[in-house]
């Protein structure tokens, strides 16, 4: 007699094999805000985000306790190996409510198989970004908000409220997924004492905040009371919230990217190594077996619960702010788990499939995500830094200032550089004049300040920021005489630093 399926045997070896990918896998392209974030750990500075409140003070906290036993590791790679730590963490939260939820028991490992090897979730857990650690947090939440619809015991929804709440601490866009539990809670279960033992942890989010904000200094100084400092980020135009065409166009594409990488740099990939392509053969197996087995199957329909319904309200909740947000793949990284609740619990499919998908998705985010980002420095900002260092007496107009002005800062403890300055495209996005920066030009030209940038002919590729980019840099630089002095090879193309001369004589 055949034994039945026990996912317990293996999902203690699924769970650190991503665990050990994540580990072992880095970025080595970290973000502006990565190194924004590593360096104010490392230098004990602003350590209270508002938008992320908690997510500084983590490994800050563990750092100082390390730092005690004589071991100061690198910040920046430390940091995300937090970040792989609350990734393996969260799938294993995400393990136990599937686990509470399925008699069969089959279909779990293909499901986290699935959610492991989703792009958004790879790329979070490979950086030193903000959006993992709340994901724990919320799951968790969810786990005792499963507890309490089974139990109805009111310590299950209070614990799921107190986590829910941590989740906020940890990222502002986590209120969504807490207002989701909130209304399932209230619409759902119609349970007003369990409503009212959920919402009373959230008392705990004002208290954090006006003591953050009695700690704060630098950075947010210019927050004149606690409401502007909790909504620094969209009072000061680091976070914009609208509507419009574009949102559309890029929340579709970042909600596949969510699950799968999309992005102009594959093409590169396939023309530097052609085995690249093969990652393309299990997608196309899948597509063809999934198209068959709708054909054949009619997909059986499970009855909606309260679970799936509040799970739903989340997922809708979550995927509307992002699609105001610019269509921002960053608050999308929690969506293909919340759809791979919803799914599981709305239709009944076969494992197969699970496992299919997962594969595919796992070989393709690999191959054009984790690896590549690993393996190859895109744009060898270092260079540039190398180039800084010997020409002090010069300004830099540089393509990608924020990130060279943040590399420095993480590295050196500087954390403002007179010497860098926006591009046009940059302030242009920005709303602001470039009438500034031509004005700056030259007055450094008469007082021979040489002028170097790397935003004349750039290696391109189809993103998000060539989506927002109308070729302004090659337009505004037109006026000015240009002399190639340098070159950075990067896996993208050739990238040139040049010295702008003086402006061209009027016609």
């Amino acid at each position: 007699m055949q034994k039945p399926f026990n996912s317990n045997n293996y999902i203690f070896i699924l769970i650190p094999f991503f665990f050990l990918i994540y580990l072992l896998l880095p970025t080595q392209n970290s973000s502006i805000d990565a190194y924004n974030y590593a360096a104010n750990v490392k230098l004990n500075h602003d350590i209270f985000f508002p938008h992320h409140l908690m997510y500084n003070l983590l490994p800050s906290l563990i750092i100082k306790f390390l730092g005690l036993l004589n071991f100061q590791p690198d910040v920046l790679a430390f940091m995300k190996m937090v970040n792989a730590s609350f990734a393996a963490l969260s799938l294993y939260i995400f393990y136990k409510i599937l686990d509470k939820l399925q008699e069969d028991k089959k279909n779990i490992l293909p499901i986290i198989l699935i959610a492991a090897s989703c792009f958004g979730f790879m790329r979070y857990a490979t950086e030193n970004e903000t959006y993992i650690v709340p994901i724990f947090w919320s799951l968790l939440a969810t786990y005792f908000f499963l507890k309490y619809i089974k139990s109805n015991a009111k310590a299950d929804i209070l614990y799921s409220g107190i986590f829910a709440t941590i989740s906020c601490l940890f990222h502002q866009i986590h209120i969504l997924w807490y207002a989701g539990l909130f209304f399932g809670t209230f619409f759902y279960k119609k349970d007003l004492k369990s409503t009212f033992f959920l919402a009373a942890p959230a008392l705990i989010l004002p208290i954090a905040y006006y003591f953050a904000f009695k700690q704060v200094h630098f950075e947010f100084n210019n927050a004149e009371n606690l409401w502007q400092f909790v909504f620094y980020d969209y009072y000061y135009g680091t976070a914009r919230v609208q509507f419009g065409f574009d949102n559309l166009i890029l929340g579709f594409i970042s909600f596949v990217r969510s699950f799968i990488q999309v992005h102009g740099i594959i093409p590169v990939l396939i023309k530097k190594n052609y085995l690249y392509a093969f990652a393309f053969a299990p997608f196309l197996f899948t597509g063809f077996q999934i198209i068959k087995y709708s054909w054949i199957n009619k997909l059986e329909k499970l009855e909606s619960t309260v679970f799936v319904k509040t799970i739903s309200i989340i997922f809708l909740l979550q995927f509307a702010f992002a699609i105001f947000s610019e269509g921002n793949m960053e608050f999308m990284v929690m969506l293909p788990i919340l759809l791979l609740l919803i799914i599981n619990g709305l239709f009944k499919i076969k494992d197969s499939i699970y496992l299919s998908l997962g594969i595919s998705i796992f070989i393709w985010n690999i191959a054009f995500g984790l690896f590549p980002n690993y393996s190859y420095d895109f744009q060898n900002q270092q260079k540039i830094i190398q180039i800084m260092e010997n020409k002090k007496n010069a300004i830099f107009i540089l393509s990608e200032n924020a990130l060279v002005e943040n590399m420095i800062y993480y590295r050196m403890g500087l954390s403002c550089n007179p010497a860098i300055y926006k591009s046009p495209t940059s302030l242009i996005q920005q709303n602001k004049s470039t009438e500034c920066l031509k004005t700056k030009m030259d007055s450094c030209i008469l007082n021979n300040i040489e002028i170097f940038t790397d935003c004349v002919n750039e290696p391109k590729v189809i993103s998000r920021k060539q989506y927002f980019s109308k070729n302004e840099n090659e337009l505004f630089f037109k006026d000015f005489e240009i002399v190639k002095i340098d070159s950075i090879q990067t896996l993208i193309g050739t990238k040139y630093i040049s010295l702008i001369k003086k402006s061209k004589s009027p016609q």
